[in-house]
């Protein structure tokens, strides 16, 4: 499924109702937290069918001052950066 930047909300909203009056749905897999650098990778190389969804009770707040770590340049190059 997907969309493009045509039709509006009114479009989308009666795409949604024919894909709900229809039982369509998009295949999603739930992964925690922890998978997510293996989830990029399988990504990366093509080896994804569905969408990932991380469940949210895996996700622990940063602590106050924490930095985010720096991304690679390997990642960067791979998203055409």
């Amino acid at each position: 499924m997907s969309s493009s930047g045509v039709g509006g909300m009114a479009k989308t909203q009666e795409m949604l109702d024919f894909w709900a009056a229809h039982g369509v749905a998009p295949e999603t897999g739930t992964i925690g937290a922890e998978q997510i650098d293996e989830a990029y990778d399988r990504l990366l190389v093509g080896d994804v069918r569905y969408r990932f969804v991380i469940g949210a009770a895996t996700v622990r707040p940063r602590s106050p001052g924490s930095r985010r770590a720096p991304r690679s340049s390997q990642s960067a190059a791979s998203e055409g950066r």
